[in-house]
Formats: C-alpha cells, sequence, structure tokens
C-alpha cells in the first residue's frame, strides 16, 4: 500500500491510520497494484476542503547578498482557511523547493496567529505587518496587482495572510533577514 502526501499530516498519525485502515480491510489492491490513499482519504477527510481563502498576489522577489525573499497574500474568512492557503502559497513548484517556503502570519475578525516555517521569529515580524495594516492605515490591499483582472481594493477589516518565502543563498544575513521580510510583507500589503 501507499500513502501519497497530503496537507502536513504527522507521520505517526498517517501511521496509525493505515494500520486501522489495513485491520479494518479497506484497503484493496487493484491489478497487482497497490491502491494509493492520501492521508485525507485515510482520516476521514481534512479540515482545508470546504476552505474560502483566495491568494490575491505575489510579490516581487527582492534579493539581499545571495538570499531571495517573496511575499505572497491571500485573503481568509476564517481561522481554518490557513492552512489552504498556505499549502496554495507553498504549491508553486519555485516555492516548495525554497529554504523556508511560507513563514506566515494572519489576522482574521475573530483572533491571529503566526507560523515560522523554520526561520525563528519570523513569525512575530509578519504578525507586526499584518495586525498594523488592518488595525488602520489609508492605503487598501488591490486584488490581482499587475495583471489588469480589475484594480478592486480589499477593506482593511478582511481576514488576511501574508506569506514570505526564503531562498537561503548561502551567506547568513543576520538581524537583517528580519527587516527584509517585513519590507516584502509590508510592500505587498501597502501597494
Amino acid at each position: 500500500m501507499m500513502v501519497r502526501a497530503c496537507h502536513r499530516v504527522p507521520p505517526s498519525i498517517i501511521a496509525q491510520a493505515v494500520a486501522y485502515s489495513v485491520n479494518r480491510g479497506m484497503l484493496a489492491s487493484t491489478i497487482g497494484r497497490p491502491k494509493e490513499y492520501s492521508p485525507c482519504d485515510l482520516l476521514g477527510g481534512c479540515s482545508t476542503r470546504n476552505s474560502v481563502h483566495t491568494l490575491i498576489a505575489r510579490g516581487d522577489i527582492i534579493k539581499e547578498g545571495k538570499c531571495k525573499f517573496q511575499a505572497a497574500v491571500c485573503l481568509i474568512e476564517t481561522e481554518r482557511d490557513v492552512e489552504a492557503a498556505v499549502m496554495e502559497i507553498s504549491s508553486e513548484k519555485r516555492v516548495s523547493k525554497a529554504s523556508h517556503p511560507c513563514m506566515y502570519a494572519w489576522a482574521v475578525a475573530g483572533g491571529s496567529g503566526k507560523a515560522d516555517g523554520g526561520e525563528s521569529g519570523a513569525g512575530e515580524v509578519l504578525l507586526s505587518v499584518v495586525t498594523g495594516w488592518q488595525e488602520g492605515g489609508s492605503k487598501s490591499l488591490k486584488r490581482n496587482r499587475g495583471n489588469g483582472l480589475g484594480g478592486n481594493t480589499v477593506d482593511h477589516s478582511q481576514g488576511v495572510l501574508v506569506g514570505v518565502s526564503r531562498w537561503y543563498g548561502g551567506k547568513p544575513l543576520g538581524p537583517s533577514r528580519f527587516r527584509i521580510i517585513a519590507k516584502a510583507g509590508r510592500s505587498l500589503l501597502q501597494e
């Protein structure tokens, strides 16, 4: 039996789900080949299936030394939409190969949250950018930046998730990396 990657489900949970499924006779072979299952199939569904999120824009790549940074912004409605939005940001091939595919922060009417994505402290920096943007400012986030599909603006009261990807270039940037992460997220929110 093969289990394909789907979402970020811990390996121990996958193993438990596979063992349960095998014991219950749920897994069958087809013409000599094992059927392929996702963890969602084995666990009875995932929370991201009915999420509401919209990838609005990806920013330009910012180069600092040999490192590269790129921000992306998604609209979300609830905390349940966060995982799906992060997966959409990370789904682009070059982003999925980044050293840190998605450091992110989000804020909705009911709360906020962050994740460092392997870059300690980056989530906190992005959270301050997101909450600062939501709390005020006269500028609105424009949809479909650069592709001429509208120009609708997004209200500051809407839920937003900002993710930043980093490709490590071999030279440590020190604390200046946080300035660049904040700059990438802030510039995309203010355009």
